[in-house]
Formats: structure tokens, C-alpha cells, sequence
């Protein structure tokens, strides 16, 4: 009966979301492990790598039909994804001029908005 939340016994449709959105959160901690040892080369190769999830998530989202995504709940997220992504982008952007510093602060801001998106998406019921 753990799983009786399913109504139909069918695979979750939001289960290809969520897995995606802990695949970012999982890339931006290694934004920020790497950057933590001054390697501003590794917050790029991460970095782009969350930038290409976020922009399938985003899709992924805005396409799905799931009755438990409204167009409010979606809209929420997306903006919150959107955000996470202008993070990520500046992290790359001063990693990418060898800002260490600069870059794993601005790694660990978007860590922590790829953490609130996620969790976000853990939530719907």
C-alpha cells in the first residue's frame, strides 16, 4: 500500500521531471565542489551541462499534460528554473574569465536556486 498513490498503477509522468531536476541540482554541486578547489574550468563543463538540462526540463514541463501540472504550477516553475538558469549562466560566464572566487560564489547561488527549483518539483503531490 506504499504506493497506492498511484491511481492508475501506471509510471509516474512526472517521474522524467523530477529525475531530470535532481540531475541539475546534482551538476550544480559539482559547480561548486570543483570551483571550492579554484577549478573554474570544471564550473563551465558543469555549468553548460545544467544550462542544456534546464532548457529540456523547461520544455519537458511546459509540454507535459499531467493533471497535477496546472498551468499556474507550471508557470511557477519555470520561473523558478529560469532563474537557477541566469545563475548558472554567470557562474560560467566568471568562470570562464578565471574568476575563482567570483564564479564559486556565484556556483553556490545557483546551487542553492537549483535546490529550491527542485524542491519545488519533489512537491507536487
Amino acid at each position: 500500500f506504499l504506493f497506492s498513490a498511484q491511481g492508475s498503477g501506471g509510471e509516474d509522468p512526472l517521474r522524467p521531471i523530477r529525475k531530470r531536476s535532481d540531475e541539475i541540482y546534482r551538476l550544480s554541486l559539482e559547480m561548486t565542489h570543483h570551483g571550492g578547489e579554484g577549478h573554474t574550468d570544471e564550473i563551465v563543463r558543469y555549468g553548460e551541462e545544467a544550462v542544456s538540462q534546464i532548457e529540456v526540463l523547461i520544455q519537458q514541463i511546459q509540454s507535459s499534460n499531467s493533471d497535477r501540472l496546472d498551468h499556474p504550477a507550471k508557470e511557477k516553475m519555470i520561473a523558478s528554473l529560469k532563474s537557477t538558469l541566469e545563475k548558472i549562466k554567470e557562474a560560467i560566464r566568471l568562470g570562464k574569465i578565471n574568476d575563482a572566487k567570483a564564479a564559486l560564489k556565484a556556483a553556490r547561488s545557483a546551487s542553492f536556486q537549483a535546490q529550491k527549483s527542485r524542491q519545488q518539483i519533489h512537491a507536487i503531490p
